[in-house]
């Protein structure tokens, strides 16, 4: 549990536990993937709407080589790193 004793620290608050909660549904979408049976489920389906259209938008940005483009899980990677990183960096900045 975190406690923030200014005010004016809530709006990063919520940015850490929005960082969370897609963190979270992120690892859900990946581990789904990996069950066959889910991946015809509503719930995929859902999740992988609120979840693909960061990695998607990197992947557009990334440099394409002469034969071939980037790997998908180049731009996940690029997008879980990038928001464990901003949630620790917000996380420091909420507590000093």
């Amino acid at each position: 549990m975190m406690y923030v004793t200014n005010p004016f620290c809530l709006p990063l608050l919520f940015m850490v536990w929005v960082i969370e909660l897609y963190l979270f549904a992120a690892f859900v979408r990946l581990v789904m993937t990996q069950i066959p049976s889910a991946r015809q489920s509503n719930l995929y389906q859902q999740i992988r709407l609120l979840t693909d259209f960061m990695p998607e938008a990197v992947a557009k940005r990334l440099p394409k080589g002469k034969e071939q483009s980037s790997p998908t899980w180049l731009a996940w990677l690029i997008v879980l790193v990038s928001g464990i990183i901003l949630r620790h960096l917000l996380i420091i900045i909420i507590t000093t």
